[in-house]
């Protein structure tokens, strides 16, 4: 009998339940959405044991859900929300042990959430949200093992415990007055796709564990207190479409990898202490989707947010003495070759970054004025181009030049190919070239060629394998592995000593983007 319009919202309209008790056959009964008032009748609780569905939802029903309910061992399914029943859940109704769903949102019921429901062994969906609970989320939900749907928010629920139920798929706890930090644990909920803790007290840093829930859909954890930056782990939420960190106080830089969620509808980081340059693409690009109000010290981003524009370090430090050394990388591209410069301080912080195309006319004489504006000894690295250039105003560098260049070679295409190969090597081991380490017939590429297969971890930069092992989680610590061992025999494939040996940066290309692919399908 739902949506009938029955009822006047009279003291007396329910009194018809009382008789249907003698129907012995009655499986399902549903009076949602009707204007039946008075009050709860206790008569319910006399119905058969068959009843499997009672739906008296969206009425203006009085009173206290009465304790007989937990006679009716057999229901599946009871919904009573949207309605103006009162007083505690009774004990009792945790004897229904074949409930899947309990619905009473939208009450005005109190009191303590009873922890007799931790036995309904098969409950799926549990909504208490928008009454007046208070006390603690009782710590043995975990034992309903199905659970999937929990809504617990718009209560006045306090305490630090925090329902870690693996079978989760929606967990919402949003306005209550929830304190303490959230537990590593989180990441164990892996089928995950909302989580909704806005609007209570949470504090501390936000757990890196949380980027092992990557099936998430809406991360909303906004009106907290939550300090720290935005963990590393975070990319592998490529599903998530809405993501709201706002009014708390995170710090550090906006993480760059949010520009290749390509899911992300609603981006909100406003009134945080967000510092450093706004990414301009991705969800950057559209200023209806993001929103970053109140971090004073982030600078750039595209002009709708009409934010400052950023002031690079060597700005800002004009009139120190550093000394500077430099550090250069050939990049090979369809467009041509470039020569990129990085004048470094000794603290490795970069204060001036300069790129030529060597295609251009004139390029080296600019790459020398700017070696004397900054009063540099510029080495000067070169690749084959097909325009004439004289060989004395071209030097190797030392370790990354072909071997055959020492030979009287003159630059090729084979060379700039294994100038690539060192260069990755160094890029992932943080070991260059041309180190004391490296003596005789001793080389970058034969030190990682003979760790390869059972040294790959000891050889990598220790600043690279230590973000490995704090962000990824355990099943994909051997996916991160295994993509080192392939980019490392990349490395030497391409920097063998016989030229014509040496792997095509086309076979290069293929190689990254597989790498990159299975990257992406195990969430890094």
């Amino acid at each position: 009998m739902p949506s009938n319009h029955l009822g006047s919202g009279g003291s007396s309209d329910l009194s018809f339940l009382c008789s249907l008790t003698n129907i012995t056959s009655l499986t399902v009964l549903s009076i949602r959405q009707n204007k039946l008032g008075g009050l709860f009748p206790g008569c319910i609780g006399n119905f058969s044991i068959t009843i499997k569905i009672l739906e008296l939802a969206v009425n203006p029903i009085i009173g206290e859900i009465p304790k007989a309910i937990g006679n009716l061992a057999n229901l599946e399914s009871l919904g009573i929300f949207n309605t103006i029943i009162s007083g505690a859940i009774p004990f009792e109704l945790g004897n229904l042990p074949n409930l899947t769903i309990l619905e009473l949102s939208n009450n005005n019921l109190s009191g303590l959430i009873p922890s007799s429901l931790q036995k309904m062994k098969k409950l799926i969906r549990l909504h208490l949200q928008g009454n007046n609970f208070h006390g603690y989320i009782p710590s043995h939900l975990d034992k309903c093992q199905n659970l999937m749907d929990l809504d617990l928010s718009n209560n006045n629920l306090s305490g630090s415990i925090f329902p870690v139920i693996n079978t989760l798929v929606n967990l919402v706890l949003s306005h209550n007055h929830l304190n303490g930090a959230l537990p590593a644990e989180l990441g164990k909920m892996e089928h995950l796709v909302t989580l909704d803790i806005s609007g209570n007290m949470f504090r501390g840093k936000i757990p890196s564990t949380l980027g092992d829930c990557v099936g998430l859909f809406a991360l909303r954890m906004r009106d907290n207190q939550f300090q720290g930056s935005i963990p590393q782990s975070f990319r592998s939420l490529r599903s998530i479409e809405e993501f709201d960190l706002s009014n708390n106080n995170l710090s550090g830089e906006i993480p760059k990898f949010l520009v290749a969620f390509l899911f992300l509808e609603i981006l909100n980081l406003s009134y945080n202490n967000f510092e450093g340059i706004l990414p301009t693409k991705g969800v950057f690009e559209n200023a209806s989707a993001t929103f970053i109000a109140g971090n004073n010290k982030i600078c750039g981003g595209i002009p709708k947010f009409r934010l400052p524009k950023c002031i690079s370090r060597h700005s800002k430090s004009k009139g120190e003495v550093h000394k500077l050394k430099l550090t250069l990388f050939i990049i090979f591209g369809l467009l041509g070759v470039v020569l990129v410069l990085i004048f470094v301080t000794e603290n490795g912080t970069n204060v001036a970054v300069k790129v030529f195309n060597l295609m251009r006319h004139g390029a080296l004489k600019s790459f020398k004025a700017e070696c004397e504006a900054l009063n540099q000894d510029c080495l000067e690295s070169t690749s084959y181009t097909n325009i004439n250039m004289s060989s004395a105003d071209l030097r190797g560098t030392i370790g990354y030049a072909a071997p055959e260049y020492g030979m009287g070679s003159g630059v090729s295409i084979e060379g700039d190919f294994y100038s690539y190969g060192i260069l990755l090597l160094e890029m992932f081991t943080g070991i260059g070239p041309a180190v004391e380490i490296f003596k005789e017939n001793s080389n970058l590429h034969n030190f990682v060629e003979e760790a390869l297969l059972e040294r790959v971890l000891e050889i990598t930069d220790p600043i690279l394998v230590q973000e490995v092992e704090s962000d990824a989680g355990q099943r994909r610590k051997s996916t991160v592995q295994d993509c080192l061992l392939k980019i490392y025999r990349i490395g030497i494939a391409c920097s063998v000593g016989v030229p014509r040996e040496r792997m095509s940066i086309a076979n290069v290309a293929v190689q990254l983007c597989s790498i990159r692919n299975g990257l992406y399908a195990a969430g890094l």
